[in-house]
């Protein structure tokens, strides 16, 4: 019987008979004339079996899953009071725009208030659930528009182990789940690039139905933008280079993959509008991002926020992941001889990757953007990567044959790796030369050394392709691992340099948040405690003991740190501090302070501006006790009334 030779979506050649593992339905099945050209015809949805709603229960439940086997630290401390500024519109955004709009709007200092995809839907899960509870059901939903398109772009690649790998790459990665665990908005950036890369490549693979893939991709860009502005580096690679393969494989320009994308997202942005005047107060938030990026090009910003010094890439070991990835994409999934045409996806991911690295490079040291150094940035490059290991892996361990179990393996490998670290939790710390690079290195060489070894010993000797299939993958996981949670060299001040505190990635895996989790119950009860402000424009200030500075950063943060504290000493007004308050007329002073000391006497220092003490307070939550005072400033506010 002649046997027709086809090519699968990821560009190999295989033959028309049922793969051997197709049987347990565990691999593909036999390609029908649509799936010759790269195409899959299975229906969009389809009557569920039995074991096709197991399937969907668990992927589903995925997220509860990691973090009870993997004990995923549900918040972060990042030591930047970054996130809680991002925390005050979710929590009561009204208050601190009535507040700050007049002061903070010439100066840039609203624009977390634009950063709607990340905003809105977290304002909307804090009121239907409250704090802590929605912000834990927030990130249910993020981890599983990570987890969902992907599992489904890998299981019809390949198979269902090799989805299962891809979630799990995912939900053990400590970059994500960082991200995940702060309220930056990076948290949702990172999940709806992980849908847009995986929508997309399920649209290459979709044949006539893929404008729904395309579509859901084109809203999962604008969600992504509109979440944080930076993730454009990322999501503007991956449009051209998904149009750039349509087209070159439909020999076509693809319009209709065009009008998809850009009515997706003109309809998401709208919606954002609508949901943002709903919601936060204000529709147009579009004048209000474009300002902010004129402010933060000026030249006095840069010198602020950007380094000039480059040696700080010297001890982010986790930025060695990113390259070390594509290295072992191209060895594991780059085609020679006939069979040399790589397939839609793996061209597609391969190149939005190195891509986006190089353009995000380009940016960092050539055009003043912090788009590398500061981890917020940089972790918006992994959702790409990870769908590029994901496929890597699954292509690595093709050649395995066998029973359920041997197919299951690759991704035993996977998680056995996050699970020794967060047991172990001792990598040692590391620098890029000599240790990095050697690591990176080495999993590179794995990969390579893989990809020959199975090639030559593929259905001739099934044993030893196993063992060295799975070997590598946790060699793989593992190297990349280590150099993504090992902590900085300890090193002096570099000049030139921003001193952002580096990411704790080893807190992941393994970690206690319980701590977290209390503070910010606390800092999320504060607008409460405050209230609304007795007119527009009535300005709060926030005054703290200096040698509480670590602990204060959240609570600080939610009414903008620095720039809203009165400086100096606890309980002393200094020469500056009376100057910043004269200069900006303050209706009211929130002292907060963990010991409850001196409290008094800041009332005392207060004096000039005829303080009245409105209410005392103590948060609890668990071990920690926030005593704060709300203080009138009757100075200011006669002044304001005519008085």
């Amino acid at each position: 019987m002649t046997e027709l030779s086809t090519q699968d979506p990821t560009g190999r050649v295989k033959s028309s008979r049922a793969d051997a593992r197709s049987g347990a339905g565990e691999g593909r099945s036999t390609p029908d004339a649509g799936e010759r050209h790269g195409v899959s015809r299975t229906p969009l949805l389809k009557r569920p079996s039995a074991a096709g709603l197991v399937e969907a229960v668990l992927l589903v439940a995925s997220p509860a899953l990691a973090y009870a086997v993997l004990r995923l630290a549900i918040m972060s401390r990042v030591g930047l009071p970054d996130p809680s500024i991002h925390t005050a519109y979710v929590i009561d955004p009204r208050q601190f725009i009535a507040r700050y709009q007049q002061a903070l709007a010439p100066v840039a200092r609203m624009r977390e208030a634009s950063r709607v995809g990340f905003v809105v839907p977290a304002r909307i899960s804090y009121l239907l659930f409250g704090a802590v509870p929605g912000f834990v059901v927030f990130r249910y939903l993020l981890a599983l528009v990570a987890v969902v398109p992907s599992y489904l772009l890998l299981r019809r690649l390949y198979d269902r182990p090799a989805g299962a790998t891809a979630v799990i790459l995912i939900l053990s990665c400590p970059v994500i789940i960082r991200a995940w665990g702060t309220d930056y908005p990076n948290s949702a950036s990172v999940s709806y690039l992980c849908g847009v890369a995986a929508c997309l490549g399920l649209a290459l693979i979709a044949g006539r139905r893929r404008v729904w893939w395309v579509a859901i991709a084109g809203a999962l860009t604008a969600m992504a933008v509109w979440a944080f502005m930076a993730t454009a580096v990322v999501t503007s690679v991956a449009v051209v280079a998904y149009l750039v393969v349509k087209g070159v494989r439909a020999r076509r320009v693809p319009l209709a993959d065009i009008g998809a994308l850009a009515a997706a997202a003109a309809a998401v942005t709208l919606a954002l509008a609508v949901l943002s005047e709903l919601l936060i107060g204000q529709f147009n938030y579009f004048s209000q991002t474009w300002h902010a990026y004129v402010y933060l090009s000026r030249p006095s910003q840069v010198i602020v926020w950007h380094s000039r010094n480059w040696h700080w890439l010297l001890y982010d070991t986790y930025l060695l992941v990113l390259p070390a990835i594509i290295g072992v994409g191209v060895a594991a999934l780059w085609r020679t001889g006939r069979s040399g045409r790589l397939g839609p996806v793996p061209l597609f991911l391969l190149v939005t990757t190195g891509a986006s690295v190089l353009f995000a490079g380009w940016l960092q040291f050539g055009h003043n953007v912090q788009s590398l150094e500061v981890h917020f940035w940089s972790s918006l490059l992994w959702p790409f990567a990870l769908l590029t290991l994901a496929l890597a892996i699954a292509e690595l361990t093709r050649g395995i044959e066998g029973d359920l179990l041997s197919r299951w393996m690759p991704s035993v490998a996977v998680l056995a790796v996050p699970l020794i670290c967060e047991a172990q939790r001792s990598v040692p710390a590391m620098e890029w030369n000599p240790t990095g690079i050697a690591v990176a290195v080495a999993v590179v060489v794995v990969a390579v050394v893989a990809r020959i070894l199975t090639g030559i010993w593929r259905r001739r000797a099934a044993a030893l392709t196993m063992l060295v299939s799975v070997a590598s993958v946790f060699a793989i996981v593992g190297g990349l691992l280590v150099i993504t949670v090992a902590p900085q060299v300890r090193h002096g001040r570099i000049p030139q340099t921003v001193s952002d505190p580096p990411p704790n990635y080893a807190s992941t895996l393994g970690g206690n948040d319980t701590v977290v989790v209390d503070e910010y119950r606390i800092v999320t009860r504060l607008p409460g405690f405050t209230g609304a402000p007795a007119y527009q424009g009535e300005q709060l200030f926030i005054w703290w003991p200096i040698d509480q500075f670590a602990s204060m950063i959240e609570p600080m943060g939610i009414y903008h740190a620095g720039y809203n504290s009165i400086p100096g000493p606890w309980g002393l007004l200094s020469p500056g501090a009376m100057t910043k308050i004269d200069s900006r007329r303050p209706g009211q002073v929130l002292l907060m302070s963990y010991t409850g000391f001196e409290f008094s006497s800041c009332l005392a220092a207060l004096s000039p501006f005829d303080p009245h003490l409105v209410r005392r307070a103590v948060l609890s939550a668990g071990p920690l006790r926030l005593h704060v005072w709300l203080i009138d400033l009757e100075r200011f506010i006669r002044q304001r009334h005519g008085g």
